[in-house]
């Protein structure tokens, strides 16, 4: 007997199975971040609570959690008149909300209350099964497993399944994707979640302009979610105007729907188109800027290429994209923002030295430039075919070898306190920035 069935193109069948490995990535990422037990509730402390405070009060101050702020002079508060708020960015807290009434909703349905929890237990720094701790990496580990999607999709449009799955092991579990953004709610990683979303925007555009106008939403949150994607905004917005210009009044005005209440919020709360947290008091270019910049590439504790090193490719991959005429603006675009974050991340001044990053984990300040970063990796891949046998045996090795020593990295950084430990002890880095140099007690090898 003969069936006859409909004739499916191969266009959907190839969507169809990309959604799938697409779902599976999702929840095999999620699993190991999640089950990874290193959890940093430093910077990211309130904003659980500020998510809180705007399901159940409908505003983002944390008053009623005075009975439980842990000291008087907490970095981590700021006083605004008769009000406290949280004093790092609120666009983390806005993009958790969704997942934490998802929560609450699923805690009333069991019977407890979730907001009144909230309101007796505050933020504690490192017990990883402590129910707000956990809560917190689910939601962060979250957000990094949904930008290892997107950047599979990335890598989908110019390679092949097999290798666009080395690109997606290579960003998720060779970088600070898995030891930093998912490791609690750091700004980094619904920043990099923005970044990647409008970089793929950006990329489907270029056959569908069409898609140009959405980039603006995700750069738009990019930027209150952390203030250093003005870079991304202004360098990638220039790109839509010049490339795309039909399309840069419909991406100006989803910008501005974004955009326009969070400076509104600000008049009306600090009097001041900005927070404090973005006005740039923090930045100082100097000639001594050079070691901030070496120490955020090479050193044995805080440098991207020591605990990533798998990144050197994309040096060569960044030539590669240059020479490729029809994707050559948006890789020159990103080239920009790369070499601008690193200056301002180099710049940032406060407290001891910011350009130390406090108690983090290896390159936590390049956590947010990961999807443009690891983008690069994309043109060596496609690459290596045309090499001869022999070269594309050792271009393999090579690859090979700097993916397991950047896995091997992380793996131990995520998986171990020993790590996170390294931050203060024997004496606190912030006290005692020259640690970072020190090749003696490197963070990644700390037991």
């Amino acid at each position: 007997m003969i069936i006859n069935t409909p004739c499916v193109p191969l266009a959907r069948i190839l969507a169809a199975r990309d959604r799938t490995i697409a779902a599976l990535i999702f929840g095999i990422v999620l699993t190991v971040y999640v089950f990874s037990p290193v959890t940093t509730v430093l910077d990211s402390a309130w904003v659980l609570h500020t998510s809180m405070s705007i399901l159940r009060e409908g505003n983002i101050d944390l008053d009623e959690y005075q009975a439980i702020f842990s000291a008087p002079n907490d970095y981590h508060l700021e006083r605004v008149g008769n009000h406290t708020y949280y004093y790092f960015p609120l666009g983390t807290s806005l993009l958790t909300t969704p997942m934490l009434a998802a929560a609450d909703l699923a805690a009333g349905l069991a019977r407890f209350d979730l907001g009144k929890y909230f309101l007796t237990h505050g933020p504690v720094a490192f017990d990883p099964w402590l129910p707000l701790n956990l809560m917190e990496r689910v939601f962060a580990s979250t957000f990094a497993a949904l930008t290892v999607v997107v950047m599979y999709g990335i890598a989908r449009h110019f390679l092949a399944v097999p290798r666009a799955l080395v690109v997606v092991f290579i960003f998720a579990f060779c970088t600070s994707a898995w030891t930093t953004a998912s490791r609690g709610l750091w700004a980094h990683g619904p920043s990099m979640l923005m970044l990647a979303l409008a970089f793929y925007i950006l990329l489907r555009a270029e056959a569908q302009p069409r898609w140009i106008p959405f980039a603006a939403l995700p750069l738009a949150l990019a930027y209150i979610i952390r203030p250093t994607n003005s870079i991304s905004l202004v360098i990638l917005s220039l790109y839509v105007l010049v490339r795309h210009r039909r399309a840069i009044i419909p991406y100006t005005l989803l910008g501005a729907l974004i955009l326009l209440p969070f400076f509104l919020y600000n008049s009306t709360v600090y009097q001041n188109w900005l927070p404090p947290y973005f006005h740039p008091q923090g930045l100082t270019i100097t000639p001594a800027i050079m070691e901030p910049l070496a120490a955020n590439l090479v050193s044995p504790s805080r440098g991207l290429l020591i605990f990533s090193p798998i990144v050197l490719l994309s040096i060569g991959g960044l030539v590669l994209a240059l020479q490729d005429r029809s994707h050559r603006a948006l890789a020159l675009a990103l080239a920009v923002i790369l070499v601008l974050h690193s200056f301002i991340i180099a710049s940032v001044n406060h407290w001891a030295r910011g350009w130390v990053a406090g108690w983090a984990i290896g390159p936590r300040l390049y956590t947010d430039m990961l999807p443009y970063l690891i983008y690069f990796l994309i043109p060596v891949l496609a690459w290596l075919p045309a090499l001869s046998k022999t070269w594309r045996v050792l271009a393999a090795a090579g690859l090979v070898v700097l993916a397991t020593t950047s896995f091997a990295i992380h793996f131990h950084c995520a998986t171990s306190m020993a790590c996170m430990a390294w931050n203060y002890t024997p004496i606190d880095i912030d006290r005692a920035p020259q640690r970072i140099w020190d090749w003696s007690d490197p963070q990644f090898l700390r037991r």
